[in-house]
Protein backbone atom coordinates (compact mmCIF):
# COMPACT_ATOMS: atom_id res chain seq x y z
CA UNK A 1 0.00 0.00 0.00
CA UNK A 2 1.04 3.60 -0.27
CA UNK A 3 0.45 6.53 -2.08
CA UNK A 4 -2.62 8.92 -1.59
CA UNK A 5 -2.03 10.76 1.97
CA UNK A 6 -3.77 9.12 5.19
CA UNK A 7 -4.10 11.23 8.50
CA UNK A 8 -5.08 9.23 11.86
CA UNK A 9 -6.84 12.13 14.24
CA UNK A 10 -7.93 11.13 17.71
CA UNK A 11 -7.15 11.58 21.06
CA UNK A 12 -3.25 10.01 21.09
CA UNK A 13 -2.18 11.32 24.77
CA UNK A 14 -5.64 10.15 26.17
CA UNK A 15 -6.33 6.98 28.38
CA UNK A 16 -9.75 6.13 26.84
CA UNK A 17 -10.72 3.32 24.95
CA UNK A 18 -11.09 6.02 22.01
CA UNK A 19 -7.44 7.11 22.54
CA UNK A 20 -6.01 3.64 22.46
CA UNK A 21 -8.13 2.72 19.43
CA UNK A 22 -6.48 6.11 17.78
CA UNK A 23 -2.91 4.69 18.76
CA UNK A 24 -3.59 1.12 17.35
CA UNK A 25 -4.58 2.35 14.01
CA UNK A 26 -1.64 4.56 13.62
CA UNK A 27 0.55 1.93 14.58
CA UNK A 28 -0.93 -0.56 12.36
CA UNK A 29 -0.76 1.62 9.05
CA UNK A 30 3.27 2.43 10.37
CA UNK A 31 3.42 -1.47 10.03
CA UNK A 32 1.86 -1.33 6.30
CA UNK A 33 3.91 1.56 5.53
CA UNK A 34 1.47 3.34 4.80
CA UNK A 35 3.17 6.46 6.19
CA UNK A 36 0.38 8.18 7.57
CA UNK A 37 0.48 11.91 9.22
CA UNK A 38 -0.87 12.22 12.38
CA UNK A 39 -3.32 14.85 14.36
CA UNK A 40 -3.34 15.00 18.01
CA UNK A 41 -6.24 17.44 19.59
CA UNK A 42 -5.90 15.38 23.36
CA UNK A 43 -4.93 18.59 24.86
CA UNK A 44 -7.56 20.96 22.96
CA UNK A 45 -10.28 18.73 24.10
CA UNK A 46 -8.43 18.75 27.71
CA UNK A 47 -8.33 14.83 27.57
CA UNK A 48 -4.73 14.43 27.49
CA UNK A 49 -4.10 12.71 30.31
CA UNK A 50 -1.76 9.46 29.53
CA UNK A 51 1.38 9.23 32.05
CA UNK A 52 4.12 10.99 30.10
CA UNK A 53 2.64 12.43 27.04
CA UNK A 54 4.14 15.84 27.38
CA UNK A 55 7.24 14.43 26.21
CA UNK A 56 5.54 13.46 23.01
CA UNK A 57 6.28 15.33 19.80
CA UNK A 58 3.68 17.63 18.13
CA UNK A 59 2.96 15.71 14.54
CA UNK A 60 1.40 17.32 11.19
CA UNK A 61 -1.95 16.64 9.80
CA UNK A 62 -0.17 16.02 6.38
CA UNK A 63 -0.46 16.66 2.90
CA UNK A 64 -4.05 18.67 1.63
CA UNK A 65 -5.86 15.81 0.22
CA UNK A 66 -6.52 11.78 0.95
CA UNK A 67 -8.27 10.10 3.66
CA UNK A 68 -8.64 11.43 7.28
CA UNK A 69 -9.79 8.91 9.93
CA UNK A 70 -10.88 10.75 12.98
CA UNK A 71 -11.12 8.64 15.91
CA UNK A 72 -13.91 10.71 18.06
CA UNK A 73 -17.59 9.94 19.00
CA UNK A 74 -20.35 11.95 16.57
CA UNK A 75 -21.73 14.30 18.92
CA UNK A 76 -17.84 15.84 19.64
CA UNK A 77 -17.23 15.62 16.09
CA UNK A 78 -17.36 19.58 15.42
CA UNK A 79 -15.50 20.42 18.45
CA UNK A 80 -12.53 17.96 17.40
CA UNK A 81 -12.58 19.45 14.04
CA UNK A 82 -12.72 22.96 15.41
CA UNK A 83 -9.90 22.12 17.49
CA UNK A 84 -7.64 20.94 14.24
CA UNK A 85 -8.49 23.79 12.17
CA UNK A 86 -10.13 24.03 8.77
CA UNK A 87 -6.91 23.71 7.38
CA UNK A 88 -6.44 20.17 8.72
CA UNK A 89 -8.86 18.69 7.21
CA UNK A 90 -8.91 21.04 3.43
CA UNK A 91 -9.48 18.43 0.24
CA UNK A 92 -9.66 15.52 2.48
CA UNK A 93 -11.99 12.46 2.56
CA UNK A 94 -13.22 12.41 6.45
CA UNK A 95 -13.96 9.32 7.99
CA UNK A 96 -15.68 9.00 11.70
CA UNK A 97 -14.60 6.53 13.49
CA UNK A 98 -17.58 5.75 15.74
CA UNK A 99 -18.59 3.41 18.69
CA UNK A 100 -21.80 2.67 20.06
CA UNK A 101 -23.08 0.52 22.62
CA UNK A 102 -26.86 0.43 22.73
CA UNK A 103 -28.82 -1.23 19.71
CA UNK A 104 -29.58 2.45 18.50
CA UNK A 105 -27.67 5.88 18.23
CA UNK A 106 -29.44 8.56 19.84
CA UNK A 107 -30.72 11.83 18.37
CA UNK A 108 -27.58 13.97 19.53
CA UNK A 109 -25.43 12.02 17.29
CA UNK A 110 -26.62 13.62 14.04
CA UNK A 111 -24.95 16.34 14.50
CA UNK A 112 -21.87 14.58 13.33
CA UNK A 113 -23.29 12.91 10.44
CA UNK A 114 -22.79 16.65 8.08
CA UNK A 115 -18.84 15.87 8.26
CA UNK A 116 -18.19 12.39 7.01
CA UNK A 117 -18.13 11.08 3.73
CA UNK A 118 -18.34 8.19 5.82
CA UNK A 119 -18.20 6.07 9.10
CA UNK A 120 -15.80 3.30 10.57
CA UNK A 121 -16.93 1.26 13.17
CA UNK A 122 -15.69 -1.55 15.20
CA UNK A 123 -18.28 -4.66 15.17
CA UNK A 124 -21.54 -5.58 13.97
CA UNK A 125 -23.08 -4.62 16.66
CA UNK A 126 -22.23 -1.18 16.31
CA UNK A 127 -22.86 -1.10 12.25
CA UNK A 128 -26.44 -1.98 13.02
CA UNK A 129 -26.86 1.19 15.78
CA UNK A 130 -25.12 3.40 13.48
CA UNK A 131 -26.67 2.18 9.86
CA UNK A 132 -29.81 2.27 10.35
CA UNK A 133 -29.93 5.78 11.44
CA UNK A 134 -27.44 7.72 8.71
CA UNK A 135 -27.08 8.59 5.23
CA UNK A 136 -23.52 7.75 4.74
CA UNK A 137 -22.00 4.43 4.10
CA UNK A 138 -20.90 2.83 7.37
CA UNK A 139 -18.18 0.04 7.44
CA UNK A 140 -16.91 -2.40 9.67
CA UNK A 141 -13.21 -1.83 10.43
CA UNK A 142 -12.34 -3.69 13.54
CA UNK A 143 -9.75 -2.76 15.53
CA UNK A 144 -6.22 -4.23 14.84
CA UNK A 145 -4.07 -6.36 16.96
CA UNK A 146 -0.60 -5.45 17.02
CA UNK A 147 1.91 -7.47 19.07
CA UNK A 148 1.70 -6.27 22.67
CA UNK A 149 5.21 -4.68 23.99
CA UNK A 150 7.22 -7.31 26.09
CA UNK A 151 6.76 -7.43 30.28
CA UNK A 152 8.82 -5.00 31.72
CA UNK A 153 6.97 -5.14 35.71
CA UNK A 154 5.05 -7.49 37.12
CA UNK A 155 1.48 -5.89 38.85
CA UNK A 156 1.25 -9.17 41.32
CA UNK A 157 5.02 -7.93 42.93
CA UNK A 158 3.34 -4.92 43.02
CA UNK A 159 0.33 -5.56 44.85
CA UNK A 160 1.86 -7.68 46.78
CA UNK A 161 0.29 -10.89 45.19
CA UNK A 162 1.90 -14.57 45.81
CA UNK A 163 2.82 -15.50 42.45
CA UNK A 164 0.94 -19.00 42.72
CA UNK A 165 -2.45 -17.21 43.28
CA UNK A 166 -5.38 -16.92 40.98
CA UNK A 167 -5.81 -13.64 39.77
CA UNK A 168 -8.46 -11.99 38.18
CA UNK A 169 -9.22 -8.59 36.68
CA UNK A 170 -11.63 -6.10 35.96
CA UNK A 171 -11.28 -2.78 33.76
CA UNK A 172 -13.20 0.46 33.15
CA UNK A 173 -13.02 3.99 33.07
CA UNK A 174 -15.73 6.04 35.15
CA UNK A 175 -16.20 8.24 31.88
CA UNK A 176 -17.63 5.67 29.81
CA UNK A 177 -20.58 4.83 32.41
CA UNK A 178 -20.02 2.96 35.76
CA UNK A 179 -23.25 1.20 35.00
CA UNK A 180 -22.43 0.02 31.51
CA UNK A 181 -19.30 -1.44 32.96
CA UNK A 182 -20.92 -2.40 36.07
CA UNK A 183 -17.33 -3.17 37.96
CA UNK A 184 -20.18 -3.93 41.15
CA UNK A 185 -21.38 -7.10 39.19
CA UNK A 186 -17.64 -8.13 39.11
CA UNK A 187 -16.72 -7.64 42.49
CA UNK A 188 -19.64 -9.71 43.67
CA UNK A 189 -19.18 -12.43 41.14
CA UNK A 190 -15.92 -12.63 42.62
CA UNK A 191 -16.43 -12.51 46.14
CA UNK A 192 -19.35 -15.41 45.77
CA UNK A 193 -16.88 -17.27 44.10
CA UNK A 194 -13.92 -17.15 46.31
CA UNK A 195 -14.81 -14.68 49.42
CA UNK A 196 -11.65 -14.16 51.05
CA UNK A 197 -9.38 -16.40 50.05
CA UNK A 198 -5.89 -15.33 49.81
CA UNK A 199 -5.65 -17.74 46.68
CA UNK A 200 -7.58 -15.88 44.62
CA UNK A 201 -7.20 -12.34 43.90
CA UNK A 202 -9.04 -9.70 42.14
CA UNK A 203 -7.78 -6.31 40.37
CA UNK A 204 -9.86 -3.66 39.85
CA UNK A 205 -8.08 -1.32 37.21
CA UNK A 206 -10.66 2.04 37.44
CA UNK A 207 -10.20 5.70 35.78
CA UNK A 208 -11.28 9.05 36.32
CA UNK A 209 -13.16 7.70 39.53
CA UNK A 210 -13.87 11.54 40.70
CA UNK A 211 -16.04 11.78 37.55
CA UNK A 212 -18.89 10.10 39.27
CA UNK A 213 -17.71 10.80 43.11
CA UNK A 214 -20.95 8.51 44.44
CA UNK A 215 -20.83 6.19 42.34
CA UNK A 216 -16.83 5.60 43.23
CA UNK A 217 -18.11 5.63 46.83
CA UNK A 218 -20.20 2.69 45.89
CA UNK A 219 -17.21 0.82 44.75
CA UNK A 220 -14.75 1.59 47.53
CA UNK A 221 -18.39 0.38 49.49
CA UNK A 222 -18.04 -3.14 47.62
CA UNK A 223 -14.65 -3.41 48.10
CA UNK A 224 -15.07 -2.71 51.78
CA UNK A 225 -11.56 -4.50 53.63
CA UNK A 226 -11.56 -7.82 51.66
CA UNK A 227 -7.63 -8.67 51.20
CA UNK A 228 -7.61 -10.03 48.32
CA UNK A 229 -9.65 -7.12 45.96
CA UNK A 230 -7.15 -4.41 44.89
CA UNK A 231 -7.81 -1.18 43.64
CA UNK A 232 -5.50 0.88 40.82
CA UNK A 233 -6.77 4.18 40.49
CA UNK A 234 -3.43 5.45 38.73
CA UNK A 235 -3.35 6.41 35.31
CA UNK A 236 -1.43 3.94 33.15
CA UNK A 237 0.37 3.94 29.96
CA UNK A 238 0.19 1.53 27.29
CA UNK A 239 2.88 -0.41 28.36
CA UNK A 240 1.64 -0.19 32.23
CA UNK A 241 -1.59 -2.14 30.78
CA UNK A 242 0.11 -4.50 28.91
CA UNK A 243 1.88 -5.59 32.02
CA UNK A 244 -1.23 -5.57 33.40
CA UNK A 245 -2.69 -7.95 31.76
CA UNK A 246 0.22 -10.13 31.32
CA UNK A 247 0.60 -10.57 34.82
CA UNK A 248 -3.20 -11.67 35.34
CA UNK A 249 -5.14 -15.43 34.14
CA UNK A 250 -9.07 -13.66 33.94
CA UNK A 251 -10.39 -10.97 32.63
CA UNK A 252 -13.69 -10.60 34.31
CA UNK A 253 -16.00 -8.42 32.74
CA UNK A 254 -19.75 -7.99 33.19
CA UNK A 255 -20.75 -5.59 31.03
CA UNK A 256 -23.86 -4.42 30.23
CA UNK A 257 -22.90 -3.56 26.64
CA UNK A 258 -19.70 -3.24 24.61
CA UNK A 259 -19.45 -1.82 20.85
CA UNK A 260 -16.45 -3.50 20.81
CA UNK A 261 -14.63 -4.43 24.11
CA UNK A 262 -10.36 -3.70 23.90
CA UNK A 263 -9.43 -4.94 26.95
CA UNK A 264 -11.29 -8.20 26.41
CA UNK A 265 -9.23 -8.60 22.76
CA UNK A 266 -6.09 -7.49 23.77
CA UNK A 267 -6.27 -9.99 26.89
CA UNK A 268 -6.80 -12.75 24.71
CA UNK A 269 -4.26 -12.02 22.53
CA UNK A 270 -2.24 -12.53 25.53
CA UNK A 271 -3.27 -15.79 25.71
CA UNK A 272 -5.81 -15.29 29.28
CA UNK A 273 -9.47 -16.61 29.95
CA UNK A 274 -11.77 -14.11 29.80
CA UNK A 275 -15.02 -14.46 31.53
CA UNK A 276 -17.70 -11.82 30.38
CA UNK A 277 -21.23 -11.49 29.20
CA UNK A 278 -22.43 -12.73 26.51
CA UNK A 279 -24.14 -10.20 24.84
CA UNK A 280 -22.92 -7.01 22.23
CA UNK A 281 -19.76 -5.87 20.16
CA UNK A 282 -17.76 -9.03 21.74
CA UNK A 283 -19.37 -11.25 20.25
CA UNK A 284 -17.51 -10.53 16.85
CA UNK A 285 -14.20 -12.36 18.24
CA UNK A 286 -15.46 -14.44 21.51
CA UNK A 287 -17.81 -17.74 21.41
CA UNK A 288 -17.90 -21.03 23.75
CA UNK A 289 -14.44 -22.79 22.39
CA UNK A 290 -12.40 -19.59 23.21
CA UNK A 291 -13.81 -17.87 26.87
CA UNK A 292 -16.79 -18.06 29.06
CA UNK A 293 -20.05 -16.36 27.83
CA UNK A 294 -21.88 -15.27 31.35
CA UNK A 295 -25.51 -15.83 30.53
CA UNK A 296 -27.62 -12.52 30.55
CA UNK A 297 -30.98 -11.29 30.65
CA UNK A 298 -32.04 -7.91 28.70
CA UNK A 299 -33.57 -5.04 30.87
CA UNK A 300 -34.14 -1.64 29.99
CA UNK A 301 -30.88 0.62 29.83
CA UNK A 302 -30.50 3.17 32.78
CA UNK A 303 -27.72 4.82 34.03
CA UNK A 304 -27.05 7.37 36.49
CA UNK A 305 -24.33 9.28 34.28
CA UNK A 306 -26.84 9.74 31.86
CA UNK A 307 -25.01 8.69 29.03
CA UNK A 308 -26.26 5.45 28.50
CA UNK A 309 -30.34 6.37 30.01
CA UNK A 310 -32.27 5.39 27.17
CA UNK A 311 -35.51 3.19 28.93
CA UNK A 312 -36.90 2.58 25.24
CA UNK A 313 -33.36 0.76 24.72
CA UNK A 314 -32.19 -2.83 26.24
CA UNK A 315 -29.05 -3.90 27.49
CA UNK A 316 -28.17 -6.63 29.31
CA UNK A 317 -28.33 -7.54 32.59
CA UNK A 318 -25.45 -10.30 33.30
CA UNK A 319 -25.92 -13.31 35.88
CA UNK A 320 -23.90 -12.89 38.89
CA UNK A 321 -24.76 -16.61 39.76
CA UNK A 322 -23.34 -17.85 36.46
CA UNK A 323 -20.27 -15.82 36.37
CA UNK A 324 -19.75 -17.30 40.20
CA UNK A 325 -19.86 -20.35 38.38
CA UNK A 326 -17.68 -19.70 35.29
CA UNK A 327 -14.87 -18.18 37.78
CA UNK A 328 -15.03 -21.34 40.26
CA UNK A 329 -14.45 -23.44 36.90
CA UNK A 330 -11.76 -22.00 35.71
CA UNK A 331 -10.15 -21.96 39.22
CA UNK A 332 -10.49 -25.87 39.38
CA UNK A 333 -8.59 -26.45 35.84
CA UNK A 334 -5.58 -24.73 34.83
CA UNK A 335 -6.05 -26.88 31.76
CA UNK A 336 -9.33 -25.40 30.91
CA UNK A 337 -8.23 -22.19 31.15
CA UNK A 338 -4.95 -22.57 29.09
CA UNK A 339 -6.87 -24.25 26.19
CA UNK A 340 -8.97 -21.62 26.13
CA UNK A 341 -6.83 -18.86 26.56
CA UNK A 342 -4.22 -20.63 23.78
CA UNK A 343 -7.19 -20.67 21.23
CA UNK A 344 -8.46 -17.20 22.21
CA UNK A 345 -4.79 -16.09 21.29
CA UNK A 346 -5.41 -17.92 17.77
CA UNK A 347 -8.57 -16.35 16.86
CA UNK A 348 -7.63 -12.96 17.79
CA UNK A 349 -4.37 -13.26 15.73
CA UNK A 350 -6.42 -14.70 12.57
CA UNK A 351 -9.42 -12.05 13.15
CA UNK A 352 -7.11 -8.99 13.68
CA UNK A 353 -4.07 -9.29 13.35
CA UNK A 354 -1.79 -7.20 11.00
CA UNK A 355 -2.60 -9.66 8.01
CA UNK A 356 -6.31 -9.71 8.56
CA UNK A 357 -6.35 -6.18 9.02
CA UNK A 358 -4.48 -5.10 6.29
CA UNK A 359 -7.66 -7.11 3.83
CA UNK A 360 -10.08 -5.13 5.10
CA UNK A 361 -11.33 -3.50 1.86
CA UNK A 362 -12.30 -0.06 3.09
CA UNK A 363 -8.55 -0.16 4.26
CA UNK A 364 -6.95 -1.17 1.17
CA UNK A 365 -9.34 1.66 -0.57
CA UNK A 366 -7.37 4.53 1.21
CA UNK A 367 -4.60 3.81 -1.07
CA UNK A 368 -6.13 5.07 -3.98
CA UNK A 369 -9.28 7.01 -3.36
CA UNK A 370 -9.30 10.21 -4.68
CA UNK A 371 -8.68 13.67 -3.60
CA UNK A 372 -11.88 15.13 -2.18
CA UNK A 373 -13.06 18.38 -0.68
CA UNK A 374 -14.35 18.05 2.59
Amino acid sequence: MGGTPVTVAGLMRSTTGIGEGARLCLAALKALDIKPASLDFSERLDLADMPGSDRILPSLAGAPGGSMIVHINAPYLPLALLAMGRTATRSKRVIGYWSWELPRIPESWRVGCPFVHEIWVPSRFTAKAVSAEVDVPVHIVPHPMLPMPPKRSDWRQRLGIPADALVAATIFHMGSSFARKNPLGAVAAFHGAFGDNRKAHLIIKMNDGNVAPELRAALLGAIGDHPNIHLIEQKLTDQDMSDLLRSIDILLSLHRTEGFGLPLARAMQLGKLVIATGWSGNLDFMHRDNSMLVDYSLIPAEDPQQTYDFHDMDWADPSVEHAIICLRQAAASPTLRAALGARAAQDIAHQFGLDAWSGVQHLRRLASVDHCQA
